[in-house]
């Protein structure tokens, strides 16, 4: 598959950056160029949930997110040396990587801003009982137990009652999802 320079994502001409790395990727994965069309809608996005709360969606059939990009992000994925590491590390045959691929990287001029769009490695269809945020650093925790939210209670210095042991069930749960 070859790049190229625009991809239709929502029914929205969006410009590409980087497309002869992220296209590689795509042809890896048996990806077509019209992997998204009008399977979502930026209208859709909502802020992620993790530590930069970032806008993310899910396509309809739940085979990829699209994430609206921050600035920093933006930046260090737009560096073709670096899209071009990242493309060879998800691609390559004998060293299988779990890093959630990148299929493509674009600019949507109707919103001014840039997204992302990466391979949901997790299409189960239905409720999940447990997720976890997993970094591989001391971040990594648990965001979802028996089905409920697990909301983020931190230890801080300014919350005097939780270092006097009185953080509650909601600090005891978060606690022990610490991984």
């Amino acid at each position: 598959m070859s790049k190229v320079g625009e991809l239709v994502l929502a029914g929205v001409k969006c410009q590409t950056y980087n497309d002869e790395e992220f296209a590689r990727v795509r042809a890896f994965f048996h990806i077509g160029n019209d992997f998204a069309i009008d399977s979502f809608s930026f209208s859709r996005l909502k802020p992620g949930g993790g530590k930069g709360g970032d806008p993310m969606t899910r396509t309809d059939d739940e085979k990829f997110f699209v994430k609206q990009m921050n600035p920093g992000d933006h930046k260090v994925l737009v560096d073709p040396t670096f899209a071009k590491e990242l493309a060879d590390r998800v691609t390559d045959l004998d060293n299988p990587s779990i890093i959630g691929p990148i299929i493509a990287h674009v600019s949507n001029e109707d919103t001014n801003k840039n997204y992302i769009v990466m391979i949901n490695c997790l299409r189960h269809q239905g409720k999940y009982f447990k997720q976890y945020d997993l970094k591989g650093c001391a971040d990594d925790k648990l965001l979802l137990h028996n089905g409920v939210r697990v909301p983020a209670v931190h230890k801080r210095i300014w919350s005097v009652g939780i270092h006097c042991g009185m953080g509650g069930e909601a600090r005891k749960v978060y606690k022990q999802g610490k991984l």
